[in-house]
């Protein structure tokens, strides 16, 4: 069960992860926080480079937020360096489904949905 803790005027969840935000940023940390979410983000998308970049935008663009001002330019740099979009979705064919697939191919059974 996750706890909310108020630190700060920011709320934080209890977890390890969250705890970024109350140390003062650190390029080096941010970095290896973007290569792990990185790595995360493939686990369960198959061969979809848009699932990926879904699940990465989803693990990232909070922990964005959460960096101050001064140091947002190097903390976006450094997480579209790990594969970071602003917009996931914006290279995606328009006959792709939401998957980035081929609707006909998409395991995940878009192919099968009524129009």
């Amino acid at each position: 069960m996750k706890t909310l803790l108020k630190v700060d005027r920011a709320i934080l969840l209890e977890n390890s992860d969250e705890f970024e935000g109350i140390q003062p940023f650190s390029a080096e940390r941010w970095q290896e926080t973007c290569d792990r979410k990185s790595k995360e983000a493939a686990v369960g998308c198959g061969l979809s480079d848009v699932l990926w970049s879904m699940n990465l935008h989803a693990a990232l663009v909070d922990r964005l937020r959460r960096i101050p001002d001064e140091h947002q330019a190097k903390a976006l740099q450094i997480a579209k360096h790990a594969g970071f979009q602003s917009d996931p979705l914006q290279d995606l064919d328009d006959d792709a489904c939401s998957h980035g697939l081929d609707p006909n191919c998409c395991p995940m059974g878009c192919g099968d949905l009524e129009d």
